[in-house]
This record gives structure tokens, C-alpha cells and sequence, in this order.
């Protein structure tokens, strides 16, 4: 009687029992491995290997021991699409796919119908026959080659950004010696090639240049396919890429700064951005630092996707300009007098304004404030209200200077008030200098008109300013002196 024995409990295809020797081999699918299982004929536990990772559950197969032992595996996938008969051979201990036929088509009908494919040896050439719901083949393992072959077989693009282009090759050699014809190439969305068909002779070999260059961003994978008949599938060659859209970068860096400022926070979107400055990696921006010049800040981000963009942004760190007058006092004596001929300023950049005002004891019947001829550009509007000369334009330090030595006192009162001290404040930029509540030194004061505004907003806003390296703040008024100066004052922006 016969006795069952069990080889294992996983299997899902029996495909072929073989005996070799003094062995007997049977060979089974499990639903994840093709595998080889053998024992002793004399008896004994199973060995069990796996020869190769496979999902399909439907497998007809065979085992083949060539002449010299050589263990050959001939298996047919047989499902309605994706069907394929593969040949492994086993060589230092190891599998290895030594042929392949992709084509195979099954009926859905049918599909599961088929014979196992057969394997033979005649005059040291192993053959193997197998068959789909259509065809019958015969294939010779050791024939003359013949057909194309090509390497690398995929082609990884990674990630560029949208605009952008990159390019890898791959060779394809006739590795027979009848010419072959490409009647073919299909490249997939996002790529061209070098190579649009043609005939390769035997033995020759042609490198193609493949093109990643896509206009939208996402993910680009698929296949380059050259179609030659009698081929089926043709050959390919995969090729990945992705394209990502560049992160908008954004930060709060303005172009000029002075050599006194120190410890600027960087407020950048997206969070996580890096910043340089000169190549050198920064968390702050520090002026004082990095000196008098120009100097180049980049801010770096990368995303989830891996893509990355650079912003750049040359600032120019000035010296902080001073002014110094001339000591004494200038008489008027019934005509229009410069002011200081001899002022100096100092410093390097350009200055967008200035600020001529009487210091106490204006009298807007009787003092003006006279810019008498437009120099380098900058222009001048005197406020009878306020007694206050603004200074308008961009030009350098030393223009400015010479700008200023040509300000001029006029008196238009029928009885001037002779002997009357008039202090004049001379002022670089486009704040107005104050000395209110007892203070020792002039604060410096901007009025922004912006009605509505919420005292948080206009908070945040002061503190963006800085003028000379001093950082703005919201003024808080202190003394009815500093209310009076603003009363007196605010307008003269306008």
C-alpha cells in the first residue's frame, strides 16, 4: 500500500517530481517562493531551498539535470495577462534566470490549462519546450545569441526642479551577427532620446542619451520600449524621475545696514530655512561683523520631495555716517545767510534724505529755511507750520554735504527780532530729531500715517524700523513737552 508523506504544508502548485541519482527532487510553488525540496531515495528529511521569488499561485514547471549534474528549473506562469515562461539554472550554488519569454498569452477561459514545459539535452545543448493557449515553442538554452542587449536596463533620473533638464545613457549591442532593425523608439512623458529607430549590425553597439525633461512637476516613471518584430514587448528600459516645484523662500533681510547693528533675527518662511553669509553659516545677521562693503546672504531650503531652493541677497553694510558743524554762531544782517558752509559728514552709502529744523524759537511769521538751487537730484520742501526742511533723494554722503553747506536762514518779518538766538539742528535721514522730557540726547522720531491700524500691528511695525542701526520702537509720550513737540511736528512727513 502506499504511504503519504509529507514534504510541506505550504504549498500551493506540485509541479514536477524528479529522481537524479541517488536523490529524488520535488519542485513546488507557496504562494511566494518557487522551491526545490530533496531527500534521499533511501529515505530521510527533506532539504528545502528557495530558487526564486514568484506571486504567482498557478506555476506548471519542471526539474532538468543536464549531462554534467547542471540542475535546471523551466516554469510557466500561466495567468491571462503577465504570462511568462522562465528557465533558472544553477551554477556555484546559486540560481540565475538564464532565459525568459514574456509573450506567452492564455485565454480567460483557459488560462489555467497547459502542459508543463519539457526539458532535453541533445549533443550538449539543452532544450526546452513549452506551450501557451496559442503557440507551441521550442527554445535551444545554448544557441548562437542573437537579438539585442541592453545595459543598464533602468535609468534613475532622481528629483530636478521644473525648468531644469538632466541626462543618463544606456548602450544597446546586437550581441548576434545579423543585423537587427529598430522599427521604433517610445520614450514616456517627460523624455526624449538620441536613437528614434534604425538598423544596429551584428556585433555593433550604439549609445543612447536619454533626456529628463519634463514641463509639469510629479512623479515620472515608465518604460522606454525599441520595437523590433518578432520580439514581443520589444526591449526596455525603465527609467524614474520626479520633478518638484521650488519652495518660495522669504525672509526679512533689508538691503542696507550699518556697521553698529548687532544680533538681527532672521525671520524666513518656510521654517526650517538655513542662511550663509559669504558661504559662512549664520543664525543672526551681525553688521558690525561682517564690516563696511557689500556682502551676499543666502537662504537655503530643501522640502519632504527633496526639492531644494537658494535665495540670495546682496546687502551693503555702511558706516554710520556723523555730522559735525562748524562752532560759533552765523549773523543774520537783513539778507538771506548760509547756515553752515562748513558742515561735514562723514561715512559711506548713500543717504535718501535730510532734515533742517529750528531746534526752539521758531517763528512762522518771520523764519524760513531756504534749499536755493537743486543739487544731485535731491529736492526740498519747507512746512511754514512746523519750521521744518525735508530733504528729499538718494545721493552720497559727500553730496549731501555739499548739499547742506548750502542752506540758507531768510528772515521776512517788517521789524526782525535782532539778537534773537535761533539753535538749527541739521539731521541725516528722514527722522526728526526731539529732545523731550529733560532728556540729554535727541530721540528720533518718524510719524506714520496708517488709520486703523491696532496697536499691535503698529508695535510690530515700529520695531521693523531702524534708522542709523538704532531699532524703532513705539513711542509712548512721556511729558506734555513730548505731546507738544508731537502736536507741533507730526505732520511734516506729509
Amino acid at each position: 500500500s502506499w504511504t503519504p508523506e509529507t514534504i510541506t504544508t505550504s504549498a500551493s502548485d506540485v509541479c514536477d517530481l524528479k529522481i537524479n541519482g541517488s536523490e529524488i527532487y520535488a519542485l513546488y510553488h507557496d504562494n511566494a517562493q518557487v522551491k526545490l525540496a530533496k531527500r534521499p531515495l533511501a529515505g530521510g528529511a527533506w532539504a528545502i531551498e528557495n530558487v526564486v521569488a514568484q506571486d504567482s499561485i498557478y506555476h506548471r514547471g519542471t526539474v532538468f539535470f543536464a549531462s554534467d549534474n547542471t540542475p535546471y528549473i523551466a516554469f510557466v506562469k500561466g495567468q491571462v495577462t503577465n504570462a511568462e515562461l522562465k528557465v533558472y539554472k544553477k551554477t556555484a550554488g546559486a540560481w540565475s534566470l538564464v532565459f525568459s519569454n514574456p509573450c506567452l498569452q492564455f485565454h480567460s477561459s483557459y488560462w489555467s490549462q497547459g502542459q508543463n514545459p519539457t526539458m532535453i539535452q541533445k549533443d550538449g545543448k539543452v532544450y526546452v519546450l513549452y506551450s501557451d493557449n496559442y503557440n507551441v515553442y521550442l527554445t535551444n538554452l545554448n544557441g548562437v545569441p542573437t537579438g539585442l542587449s541592453v545595459a543598464p536596463t533602468a535609468l534613475a533620473f532622481g528629483t530636478i526642479t521644473a525648468g531644469s533638464s538632466t541626462t543618463k545613457t544606456f548602450t544597446v549591442t546586437n550581441v548576434g551577427t545579423s543585423p537587427v532593425v529598430v522599427q521604433s523608439v517610445n520614450y514616456p512623458t517627460g523624455y526624449a532620446g538620441t536613437f528614434a529607430g534604425g538598423t544596429i549590425a551584428g556585433g555593433a553597439s550604439l549609445t543612447v542619451t536619454v533626456t529628463f525633461a519634463p514641463t509639469t512637476s510629479g512623479t515620472f516613471n515608465g518604460v522606454v520600449r525599441m520595437n523590433v518584430d518578432g520580439v514581443c514587448g520589444g526591449y526596455i528600459v525603465n527609467v524614474t524621475g520626479f520633478v518638484c516645484t521650488p519652495p518660495t523662500l522669504t525672509n526679512n533681510l533689508s538691503t542696507t545696514y550699518t556697521n553698529t547693528q548687532t544680533n538681527i533675527p532672521i525671520v524666513a518662511s518656510p521654517a526650517g530655512s538655513t542662511f550663509t553669509a559669504n558661504g559662512n553659516p549664520i543664525t543672526t545677521l551681525n553688521p558690525n561683523l561682517l564690516g563696511v562693503g557689500t556682502h551676499t546672504i543666502a537662504q537655503s531650503f530643501t522640502d519632504a520631495n527633496g526639492c531644494s531652493n537658494t535665495l540670495p541677497k546682496t546687502i551693503t553694510v555702511i558706516q554710520v555716517p556723523t555730522i559735525a558743524n562748524s562752532t560759533g554762531n552765523t549773523c543774520w544782517t537783513n539778507t538771506n545767510i548760509t547756515i553752515d558752509a562748513n558742515t561735514t559728514l562723514t561715512g559711506s552709502g548713500n543717504l535718501t534724505g535730510a532734515i533742517v529744523n529750528f531746534g526752539t524759537g521758531y517763528n512762522s511769521s518771520a523764519d524760513r529755511l531756504v534749499y536755493p538751487a537743486v543739487l544731485f537730484g535731491v529736492t526740498g520742501t519747507f512746512d511754514i507750520s512746523t519750521g521744518v526742511l525735508k530733504l528729499t533723494g538718494t545721493a552720497t554722503v559727500a553730496q549731501y554735504q555739499q548739499i547742506l553747506r548750502t542752506i540758507q536762514y531768510q528772515n521776512i518779518s517788517p521789524t526782525p527780532a535782532y539778537g534773537t538766538i535761533k539753535p538749527i539742528n541739521f539731521t541725516m535721514g528722514d527722522a526728526l530729531p526731539l529732545v523731550p522730557c529733560g532728556n540729554a540726547k535727541a530721540h528720533f522720531y518718524r510719524f506714520v500715517s496708517a488709520i486703523g491700524v491696532s496697536w499691535t500691528d503698529a508695535k510690530t511695525q515700529a520695531e521693523a524700523l531702524n534708522y542709523f542701526g538704532m531699532q524703532g520702537y513705539l513711542a509712548t509720550i512721556m511729558c506734555s513737552q513730548e505731546n507738544g513737540d508731537y502736536q507741533t511736528h507730526q505732520f511734516y512727513n506729509g
